[in-house]
């Protein structure tokens, strides 16, 4: 039983030996991690962060103000900033191929880069992408999916999927009379 006890321990001994052995040979010669993108394939893509605000067009409310619920005849702005994880820095148009809004029914909208408030004499505080839609009169009300996909210019890409809660979904409302 000792003798048997005493091969296992030598073969696992030479089993581990070899392996270190190739592991510093393989290092000895060259051979190279992976790329990054493989170790953290997070690199390999861009992150988007998004929300909805109403527009200046026939707004019920506050304009430029976060809101899930609109109604029919309001702007809808979609907010986007894009983070490149590599440099931790925003994306802007120079780095981007594209960056679009869409609505389950298919309704697209392409999104811009700029300064944010915008205007004629504004001083900007912040830049980001954006992009406004004017609800039609006789879209339909009731909850509806929306999203945003991005491409930087090296095919890097990224999607912003808003949580899935009813109590917070894009919402499409009647507009009040008189309003």
């Amino acid at each position: 039983m000792a003798k048997l006890f005493h091969i296992r321990w030598g073969t696992t001994l030479l089993v581990t030996a070899a392996l270190a052995l190739v592991v510093v040979v393989s290092a000895a010669c060259g051979a190279s991690a992976p790329p990054v993108e493989q170790t953290y394939p997070i690199l390999g893509k861009v992150i988007l962060t998004a929300d909805l605000v109403r527009g200046s067009k026939n707004p019920l409310g506050a304009v430029c103000e976060f809101n899930g619920q609109f109604a029919r005849g309001e702007d809808i702005v979609v907010r986007v900033k894009i983070l490149d994880p590599k440099t931790e820095k925003y994306l802007t148009d120079k780095e981007m191929k594209a960056v679009k809004f869409y609505l389950k029914d298919g309704t697209t909208a392409d999104l811009h880069y700029g300064g944010h408030p915008g205007g004629a004499n504004a001083v900007p505080t912040d830049f980001f992408w954006t992009a406004g839609w004017q609800i039609p009169a006789n879209y339909p009300t009731g909850a509806t999916g929306w999203w945003v996909d991005a491409e930087s210019n090296d095919g890097r890409k990224g999607r912003f999927d808003p949580p899935v809660v009813a109590s917070s979904a894009l919402t499409i409302i009647e507009r009040p009379a008189g309003k």
